[in-house]
């Protein structure tokens, strides 16, 4: 018998991994019950991303806030860094995050529309140009600091005339601040090097695994330029005392 490569076996075992969380998610979905979308937003968190996260970033579901008092909108799921600083709160009931910690927003929907992806744009354009942009960012920092990753996913959805096709023209003129779009079945959008590029689906959820494999590797990238922006000026930085301090 001929022994599989090892390559494919990370792909089959990845394969098995998602048929598994879109199998619990269609199972879900046919429930008439207000924890619906937050079980389907804990499915995805649990039973996917913690698969490919590395060890420093973690993931919850919150409010982002700055340290003038500015906060986003409640984001379904927060990745954030555990080497800059921890969540100011986690509760069952509030999670609330330092945005100097935050590396991705992903807002996660049951069934994908052109208006979801349209909120989820206001949303991501609220996060970076009120909240990240407007921080109080300590010392001047070598390089560049990246913007967090703002996507959105749709366990399901029908076929939306302006993102079912590779026709990027309505997505250039429309999505600015978020970066990946996904729906299950359906479509993937990614936006790289500032040129958005479509994905097609198949039963092999080729759409999925394209927008993990970019979330994960960006995530990377962003996380890691943040925190050599933050120690490249000076050792100390009064990182939680910008927000508990009076003086």
């Amino acid at each position: 018998m001929k022994k599989a490569k090892a390559s494919e076996l990370l792909k089959n075992y990845i394969g098995a991994t998602v048929a598994g969380v879109i199998g619990q998610a269609n199972a879900l979905s046919s429930m008439k019950h207000k924890l619906t979308q937050g079980e389907l937003n804990e499915i995805f968190l649990q039973s996917l991303l913690k698969h490919f996260l590395p060890a420093y970033l973690s993931a919850g579901s919150g409010v982002v806030i700055n340290n003038k008092g500015e906060q986003s909108k409640q984001t379904d799921i927060v990745v954030y860094d555990n080497r800059v600083l921890p969540p100011f709160l986690h509760s069952d009931n509030l999670n609330v995050y330092p945005v100097e910690a935050l590396v991705s927003a992903i807002e996660v929907k049951s069934t994908l529309t052109l208006r979801d992806v349209k909120s989820a744009e206001k949303n991501a354009n609220h996060l970076i140009k009120e909240v990240w942009k407007r921080n109080n960012w300590l010392g001047v920092g070598i390089g560049h600091r990246l913007p967090p990753l703002c996507s959105v996913f749709g366990f399901s959805g029908s076929r939306i005339r302006n993102l079912s096709t590779d026709d990027n023209s309505w997505i250039k003129q429309n999505i600015s601040h978020v970066s990946l779009i996904c729906s299950v079945g359906k479509f993937s959008w990614a936006r790289v090097d500032r040129k958005w590029t479509y994905g097609g689906a198949d039963e092999e959820y080729s759409e999925i695994r394209r927008y993990i494999a970019l979330l994960v590797d960006n995530l990377r990238t962003v996380a890691n330029s943040n925190l050599g922006f933050e120690l490249s000026v000076e050792l100390h930085k009064d990182w939680l005392g910008q927000y508990i301090r009076y003086l």
